[in-house]
């Protein structure tokens, strides 16, 4: 039997009539009861280390089955800096936060969820240009020559600060120091400014921006109308050679330099009233530095400034790079700067101030906060001696408890077990402990003597942890002629005191 066509239409609307009616019974069948949490639906956020966390809960959504709405609080926050100096996925480095959500539904159903947020932190760093203003301009707005930019403003552009991320995760710190050069006239002034930008993953000063930028900023305030200052125009770039010199005559090159006059980089400094062979060139802002000597020192790029000087006192800066390499063949690229610098603590962490750390002839001498940092001249494969010093106020941290327990260890009572009070014990630095070192820290006490026989108030050692087996008292390292950075930190401890109560800072 054939089936009439309107027999298909009719039959659509009846089913769907049927499903109608059957559908609000089937989701209560599935709500009714409901078994199933929210579900979380979220992405891994990447973000700048300065930027603004998103406020909680508007990176995340929970849906449910049967609850449009599910209830949703935040109940915590995770914060794991351990990779924010590089780890795989960012190796510049990332600070990761984590939130824990939790969503519950009408029902009472509870899910939970791990929203990470990573905050990448910035490589490079990009240091501002060269300004030149009109004396005009500066007298309208002065603080055209403050280094933060405030506003697209004239009056408050400010002359701009170096492209580097600040925030809490960020590991930059940047400072700057500015010189005014007053130039002829009140209304031509230079403001030198050198940024100071520090990487705390590295522990070092960055100088040098991606961009070829230097971290020297020249801020020129000039008055068209009336300057009577040089036009100073520099070689940009110039490379030149390191030479071997024999100075005690034994046939053996034992240093390598060349000597550079400052006008040997003038490239055509002109002057409206003196003669262009009558300037003067200089390498410092005091106008006494003529020429200058160049070492294996200072091989690579030197960044200078060259001071143009007429017959009136007025002066123009520019700037190049120098370039100094040593010819293949010599051994003049034997000789390297090694830095040298470090810390030196108590055991128990403290920094020790006044100590006078010595390599050879060159010193430097710690403040409060216990550095140093020495640059050495060392022929690669040469070893130096790092020495600390510090002989002062013997009675510092020596006290009746102290006398106790060295005569307890004399008599095998209570050994002194820490090997820092050990030889701290050996006042008179025999290799035992005796009756006579019982002796000296007494009359220390009593200001009979002001200095120990045979040691200095305080001796240090050179081991990597502050409470060593042994005690390494010299330190002699080999330079390599990397132009690396030695990193050396080194430990003190007061001859007598065998509690750990002397004074540092003292």
């Amino acid at each position: 039997m054939k089936i009439p066509q309107t027999f298909y239409p009719i039959t659509f609307r009846l089913l769907s009539l049927l499903l109608a009616a059957l559908l609000p019974h089937f989701l209560v069948a599935q709500c009714d009861p409901d078994t199933e949490p929210p579900v979380a639906q979220f992405d891994t956020l990447v973000i700048s280390c300065t930027a603004v966390l998103p406020p909680a809960g508007t990176e995340i959504t929970f849906l449910d089955n049967c609850d449009p709405d599910p209830q949703v609080e935040i109940i915590d926050q995770f914060t794991d800096d351990n990779f924010n100096c590089g780890d795989a996925a960012f190796p510049q480095g990332v600070v990761y936060i984590t939130r824990t959500y939790e969503a519950t539904d009408v029902s009472g159903n509870i899910a939970t969820a791990d929203l990470t947020i990573a905050l990448a932190r910035q490589v490079g760093v990009t240091f501002p240009a060269d300004i030149t203003w009109t004396a005009e301009e500066f007298a309208d707005f002065p603080n055209i020559t403050d280094p933060q930019p405030l506003s697209d403003d004239l009056a408050e552009t400010g002359s701009g600060v170096p492209d580097i991320a600040l925030g809490q995760f960020c590991n930059y710190a940047l400072s700057s120091e500015t010189e005014v050069l007053n130039g002829c006239g009140e209304n031509n002034i230079t403001f030198l400014r050198t940024w100071i930008v520090l990487d705390w993953c590295t522990n070092s000063l960055i100088t040098e921006g991606e961009d070829g930028s230097d971290n020297t900023q020249l801020i020129s305030i000039i008055d068209a109308e009336n300057s009577t200052a040089p036009t100073a125009v520099c070689i940009s770039n110039i490379a030149v050679e390191i030479m071997p010199l024999d100075s005690n005559g034994d046939g053996q090159p034992d240093f390598c330099m060349v000597e550079l006059f400052a006008a040997d980089f003038d490239n055509g400094s002109t002057d409206d009233t003196t003669p262009a062979e009558d300037l003067q060139f200089y390498f410092d802002s005091d106008f006494t530095e003529t020429f200058r000597v160049f070492t294996g020192a200072d091989l690579g790029l030197n960044n200078l400034l060259i001071y143009v000087v007429d017959e009136d006192g007025c002066f123009a800066v520019c700037e190049l790079t120098l370039l100094i390499s040593a010819p293949a063949g010599t051994p003049c690229n034997a000789f390297d700067t090694e830095g040298v610098s470090g810390q030196v603590r108590v055991q128990t962490g403290e920094p020790i101030n006044d100590v006078t750390v010595s390599i050879g002839s060159l010193q430097d001498i710690t403040e409060a906060d216990g550095m140093y940092d020495i640059s050495v001249i060392i022929e690669a494969g040469n070893f130096f001696e790092l020495i600390g010093d510090k002989n002062t106020n013997i009675a510092n941290g020596i006290t009746g408890a102290d006398l106790i327990l060295i005569r307890q260890h004399i008599l095998n009572v209570n050994s002194i077990e820490n090997p820092v009070y050990l030889r701290a014990a050996d006042i008179n630095n025999s290799g035992a402990i005796t009756g006579a070192d019982l002796v000296l820290a007494r009359q220390a006490i009593l200001g009979v003597i002001t200095e120990f026989p045979n040691s200095d108030s305080w001796r240090f050692y050179f081991n990597s942890q502050p409470v060593p087996e042994e005690l390494t008292e010299s330190a002699v390292f080999q330079a390599d002629g990397s132009s690396q950075e030695f990193e050396i930190d080194f430990w003190g401890y007061k001859v007598g005191d065998v509690n750990g109560s002397a004074d540092p800072q003292n």
